[in-house]
């Protein structure tokens, strides 16, 4: 394909999805405005009306008025009735993401707080307003962690990210309503409404509690260092190696018959400590 035969089916695929573009807007648009259609029915049915009386002459416009009148009570019903389902899609999407254990908060591109869910306001319970229990700003969750400096420059970092449009994930400790220190991973993507791109990008926050999942990542690693303990006072060596031959782990046991420090093998490899036939002792 040339140069120009490109250009010309690369336009023509322009042309097409424009042209798709401006037909769904056209239909988006008629199916916002159902007042119109009522409006264009009751408007075109008193003109049918007021032809069908003037007798024999304006029969035949009275015929066409109605036709369109008719044509208008259609676009009626399916502008209501298209309506109905987005209305009914909402509420269901509504439902789910107040039922959602997932704390969900959208913001506006200008901060405004646009829909929140229960879960939100319940896992930043102590950023909430005492009188209402609801949190009604971003400010009120940094108030929230101002006694943790690693906490406060994390939520700021989200902050950022949802001003810069980008996308972040950020997990901080959080003093609980009963005072204990709890976890949460928030994660903030940027949203973007059609055909508002110049109005700036809101932000959908997405709220987790990661207390459970923190405190068994801290029995795993004590249960690790404890057994890390308990393999460098057996009286047997032991070590670990990667597939190029290298020290992974060493234990004080082994370390000591090589006249070594466990520190010291660890990226090593084998054949500096363990060649046959040299005895290091």
């Amino acid at each position: 394909m040339t140069g120009a035969q490109e250009n010309h089916a690369n336009n023509a695929a322009q042309r097409k999805a424009s042209g798709r573009k401006a037909s769904g807007g056209l239909v988006r648009w008629l199916v916002r405005f159902p007042l119109m259609w009522a409006a264009l029915t009751v408007l075109l049915a008193g003109a049918a009306a007021y032809l069908h009386l003037k007798g024999q002459e304006a029969s035949l416009q009275a015929l066409y008025v109605s036709a369109f009148a008719l044509l208008a009570f259609a676009g009626l019903a399916w502008a209501l009735g298209a309506a109905r389902a987005r209305n009914s899609a909402a509420r269901l999407l509504r439902a789910a993401a107040d039922e959602s254990d997932e704390g969900l908060l959208m913001v506006s591109a200008d901060g405004r707080f646009v829909f929140t869910n229960a879960s939100f306001h319940r896992l930043f319970a102590s950023a909430a307003e005492t009188t209402s229990g609801r949190v009604t700003s971003l400010d009120a969750i940094g108030r929230a962690l101002r006694e943790d400096e690693m906490a406060v420059a994390a939520f700021q970092r989200l902050v950022g990210a949802a001003e810069a449009g980008v996308g972040r994930h950020e997990e901080f400790p959080i003093v609980s309503v009963s005072g204990s220190v709890e976890w949460r991973r928030l994660t903030v993507s940027p949203v973007t409404r059609a055909g508002h791109a110049a109005d700036g990008p809101g932000a959908l926050w997405r709220a987790e509690d990661i207390t459970a999942s923190r405190e068994m990542d801290a029995i795993r690693r004590e249960e690790e260092h404890h057994l890390a303990d308990f393999l460098d006072l057996l009286p047997v060596g032991f070590f670990s190696a990667d597939s190029s031959g290298r020290f992974l782990y060493v234990n004080q046991t082994l370390a000591q018959w090589l006249d070594a420090s466990p520190e010291g093998m660890v990226a090593s490899p084998l054949d500096e400590y363990m060649s046959p036939g040299e005895d290091r002792r």
